[in-house]
């Protein structure tokens, strides 16, 4: 079944990275849709929908990542502000730990993010991100599931030894989607190439149902029934 939508899961502040990982469809995602930076203009855009979604009760978490890297949007800091005044829930990012220092961390937390999480793609960028988290007093976990729980993003990247395995779609199920760095609004948090495009934040978001498309035939999460 198709729901309606009740949470803007995701904004992504950057389509834009300084890793090159081979199991990441981020290296080669602008040779299907455009990429860059988020602009606070468009990123106010997007807080509309989630301030309407947060006084319904229905926005309870909210990511600042998408496929990019956060750290490298100069605004983050003021981004993060803006969405605390914006929602009362969660609100975290990713990041590969390059930029995270301390100076870093500390301002986040002040601005009111909830934690940031680590992909652990480089062991130095880990262990000096995981000490800016720790002297920042922020709370956080370091990601490897590209080694441990590896798949491929729905079949975008060709990645070897990907487990089998299922996990439940709640982006269909709850009726989430992301808002990419250029204001569209796409389906899935793992649409890397734009296939799943339906809106834009000047669309009427709170009408509109959230449906499966391409890349649910090949992605390693259940779906509901249809």
């Amino acid at each position: 079944m198709s729901h309606k939508i009740s949470t803007i899961n995701t904004i992504e502040v950057s389509a834009l990275c300084d890793n090159k990982c081979a199991y990441c469809p981020s290296p080669v995602q602008h040779e299907h849709r455009p990429v860059g930076l988020m602009t606070l203009e468009t990123f106010k855009k997007a807080l509309f929908w989630v301030r309407y979604f947060a006084d319904r009760g229905t926005q309870q978490e909210l990511n600042l990542h998408g496929v990019g890297e956060p750290t490298l949007n100069k605004n983050l800091v003021d981004m993060i502000k803006l969405a605390r005044e914006a929602t009362p829930g969660v609100i975290n990012f990713n990041t590969n730990g390059n930029n995270l220092t301390p100076e870093l961390a500390r301002a986040c937390k002040d601005a009111g993010i909830t934690s940031i999480n680590i992909t652990a793609h480089n062991a130095v960028a880990t262990k000096n991100a995981a000490k800016s988290l720790r002297a920042a007093g922020l709370e956080g976990h370091v990601n490897a599931d590209f080694a441990v729980n590896p798949n491929n993003w729905g079949g975008q990247v060709q990645w070897t030894d990907t487990v089998d395995y299922k996990l439940w779609c709640h982006w269909l199920d709850k009726g989430q989607v992301m808002v990419m760095w250029d204001g569209r609004v796409t389906r899935c948090c793992l649409d890397a190439f734009g296939q799943g495009v339906f809106a834009t934040t000047d669309d009427a978001l709170s009408d509109m149902e959230v449906t499966p498309f391409v890349l649910c035939e090949t992605c390693h999460h259940e779906r509901p029934a249809i």
